[in-house]
């Protein structure tokens, strides 16, 4: 048998009930999160969702270097037979053994899979990582949050710098980049936007609605970033889990986000970004988008799990910095479950000149309320050279309430 490493989170951190987990006999942390319980949005309505609309599911993460197995003890529902049980993707084609109240299974690849019983409420997520040694890059400024509980605001980090989240740490928190260069976001730990709260006033991202002027976000940063942080000030801007500014050469991996007041991970007018084996998930409230590009260029999205409520991925052109096309990006190996929206969206927004060599690619959409795959053209934009190619979609006739 290979070798296991399992997150060492506080014993005073609120975890799960609603599972018992072993991993290869060894114990495991379950954790909380809140998602969607229902397929409805609205418009912004300037308060947050109401509680009764959401649920609490639960989401487990460890790191291996071999297939492994897990036992699974469901205590949030009553399970009968093998055939109450679902492990998405299908895909993997990987088969539940039911033995008394507990059911076992072994995953061969790293990844991400959801265990679901009778349907989707209450699901278990699963997060197989690879083993992974986090180092920062030879010269580089280094922010390291071990295990533990850590309550940072929002950081704003400078070029040349590495994030490290440890597995077993939970960052109450949001980590920004304004025209950085070279920096990297890593770990398998947790960055939580839970407790940033959205007003009627705040604003998603800025922008500049004049598109007379295009990108003029893009060279404020470059004449002045303080200007552009005043910018930011002035419209309210949340901060989400992970914003990053007119960045070039951005590397982030491996990191889980939970609760985002806003979409967990965006990148604006961005070159040269690795976005790998990322997770989103908890996210409940209006706007919780997963990963929103806007203007970027020369993207790898990959390997990756988002559940939101709203979109998964998206690519946006958007006012002020719709100089920039977006191009040459690839999504690819993706788990995606939208609990509203689009799963794997183009637009709406589309203030850009051109959506060029755009693929999405070897995705599995397990769970989709509205649209699984979609082209919006609301603006300028000549969107051409652009291919979803065996994105599976999953049809989930076991759901209750006839949601599927």
């Amino acid at each position: 048998m290979g070798q296991l490493k399992i997150p060492q989170f506080p014993i005073d951190l609120t975890v799960s009930d609603l599972y018992e987990v072993y991993v290869n006999g060894m114990p495991m942390p379950v954790m909380p999160a809140r998602v969607s319980a229902l397929p409805f949005n609205i418009w912004w309505v300037g308060h947050q969702r109401p509680l009764d609309q959401t649920e609490m599911a639960a989401f487990i993460s460890f790191e291996a270097d071999g297939p492994v197995t897990l036992t699974v003890v469901p205590k949030c529902k009553k399970m009968t037979t093998a055939s109450d049980i679902r492990i998405r993707p299908l895909s993997k084609s990987i088969l539940p053994v039911a033995q008394n109240e507990s059911v076992s299974f072994e995953l061969q690849q790293f990844g991400a899979y959801t265990f679901e019983v009778d349907g989707f409420a209450q699901a278990l997520h699963i997060f197989f990582n690879p083993l992974r040694d986090f180092k920062p890059a030879q010269g580089h400024t280094v922010l390291h949050y071990g295990p533990g509980v850590h309550h940072v605001g929002n950081v704003e980090i400078d070029s040349h710098t590495t994030v490290i989240v440890d597995a077993g740490a939970v960052v109450y928190g949001s980590i920004t980049a304004i025209g950085a260069e070279d920096v990297q976001i890593l770990g398998y730990g947790i960055i939580d936007g839970s407790e940033e709260e959205r007003v009627t006033e705040d604003c998603l991202l800025p922008y500049y609605p004049d598109s007379n002027r295009k990108s003029v976000l893009k060279e404020m940063i470059r004449r002045d970033k303080a200007e552009y942080r005043a910018y930011m000030k002035k419209q309210r801007d949340l901060f989400g889990c992970i914003k990053l500014y007119a960045c070039t050469n951005v590397h982030v991996e491996g990191v889980i986000m939970r609760d985002s007041a806003t979409f967990a991970l965006l990148p604006a007018g961005c070159d040269n970004l690795m976005i790998d084996n990322v997770k989103t998930i908890g996210m409940w409230r209006y706007n919780s988008d997963g990963i929103d590009l806007f203007n970027c260029r020369n993207v790898i999205i990959q390997n990756s799990f988002l559940r939101d409520f709203d979109d998964c991925i998206v690519i946006k052109g958007y006012e002020g910095w719709d100089a920039e096309n977006n191009e040459n990006i690839l999504v690819q190996g993706c788990v995606v479950w939208c609990d509203w929206g689009r799963a794997l969206e183009f637009g709406a927004e589309t203030n850009a000149d051109e959506y060029r060599n755009i693929i999405m690619r070897d995705c599995d959409v397990i769970h989709g309320s509205a649209v699984m795959i979609d082209l919006q053209t609301h603006n300028r934009a000549e969107i051409h050279h652009c291919l979803y190619e065996d994105i599976r979609a999953e049809i989930n006739i076991n759901c209750p309430n006839n949601y599927k």
